[in-house]
């Protein structure tokens, strides 16, 4: 279940978002879009069917079968192939579905932002600590479009995986017997269950060790932006104005005084990093160890071959990758929702329909003429 603020985010950026796929070229947006689903799925066939590959492989060699070997080495070309198309098609579509999406909703804000006059849409962005709408069309447009995107495909992508190769490592997992003085559980699928745990534990701790870049990403965010305006207001005055000339160490010390602030906002998101990588470095040594330890008793058992033993470890490693999509995502989710709000604060001004997106304790603005 989503938290009211969760939910009540959701919603404006749906209603952010929506028009879009209803605009004048809602035919051929929706073909980009369902190709997309299509190609992701593609990709997907195509991971299972490279574990297979892999364990057909390794099986030959554990026979010492050459034709095997020679025959594989073939159907890799073909793999190759169908690899290369596969992705270059994905990502031509999906970079004109962020192309598209951006350019719509640039072409909505500038229209509605440039039919106020200067001090229309400068004084109500201040009186809410919104600043900077050159900043929110030039670079918050881009990553509140791309992003959302890139982040709602990653995330189908992974549930995708999850689906596919759970059921592949349920069926390479078996039955495994668990005896604890005189009890016997019998446990089916454990490698799945290991997975999720492993998964579940690890994305709790992320979380916990990634939650400060939320705020620090924000704080950066703003600081760059002011830092920014504050150079093209100095660019635009100096000058023209006499005063700002006589006064130019004045303005020197105001512009390195604003760039001090994005050096603090700086460390603080450097702080909040080293937290993630410490984790994310740890992380990424554990999955690689742990799904080989786990599997190996079967295969020393003599339960499974050589070839699914190394199918069940890429099978755990792609369950794993999947389950772990928040906590990979965390930095760039933060990063996302910080440009949305600053996009939906320049439309609350801007746009006559503004209070459709406004958060809940927005205080009301003036609408343009």
């Amino acid at each position: 279940m989503l938290t009211n603020p969760a939910k009540n985010f959701f919603i404006r950026f749906m209603k952010l978002a929506g028009p879009y796929w209803r605009s004048k070229n809602s035919l051929i947006i929706w073909t980009e879009t369902f190709l997309l689903i299509f190609l992701t799925v593609m990709q997907i066939e195509l991971a299972v069917y490279i574990t297979q590959w892999n364990a057909d492989l390794f099986d030959a060699i554990e026979q010492r079968s050459l034709a095997t070997v020679k025959t594989l080495s073939g159907v890799l070309f073909l793999i190759f192939v169908g690899s290369i198309t596969i992705t270059t098609a994905h990502l031509t579509v999906k970079r004109r579905l962020m192309i598209g999406w951006r350019t719509w909703l640039t072409e909505k804000v500038i229209s509605a932002w440039l039919q106020q006059d200067r001090d229309d849409r400068i004084m109500p962005l201040s009186q809410k600590d919104h600043d900077n709408p050159d900043g929110r069309i030039a670079e918050d447009i881009r990553i509140a479009t791309e992003d959302a995107i890139a982040l709602s495909h990653s995330l189908f992508y992974c549930l995708l995986m999850l689906t596919s190769f759970a059921r592949i490592l349920w069926g390479i997992s078996g039955r495994i017997i668990f005896e604890f003085r005189n009890v016997s559980v019998s446990v089916a699928g454990y490698l799945v269950w290991i997975s999720i745990s492993y998964s579940i534990c690890a994305s709790i701790l992320g979380w916990w060790m990634g939650k400060p870049m939320t705020s620090a990403t924000h704080a950066r965010q703003n600081q760059e932006a002011n830092f920014r305006h504050d150079l093209i207001e100095s660019q635009t005055h100096f000058h023209s104005s006499p005063v700002l000339r006589d006064e130019g160490h004045n303005e020197q010390t105001r512009l390195l005084d604003s760039f001090r602030a994005v050096i603090v906002s700086y460390a603080e998101e450097t702080a909040a990093w080293i937290r993630i990588q410490i984790f994310t470095s740890g992380y990424s040594v554990a999955s690689m160890a742990l799904p080989i330890l786990v599997a190996s008793p079967r295969y020393i058992a003599g339960a499974i071959s050589l070839g699914m033993l190394i199918q069940s470890v890429q099978a755990f490693q792609h369950m794993v990758s999947a389950l772990s999509w928040p906590v990979d995502n965390m930095a760039q989710i933060a990063k996302w929702r910080t440009s949305v709000e600053r996009v939906l604060g320049l439309i609350n001004v801007s746009d006559p329909q503004a209070h459709a997106i406004s958060p809940p304790n927005a205080k009301p603005v003036r609408k343009m003429q």
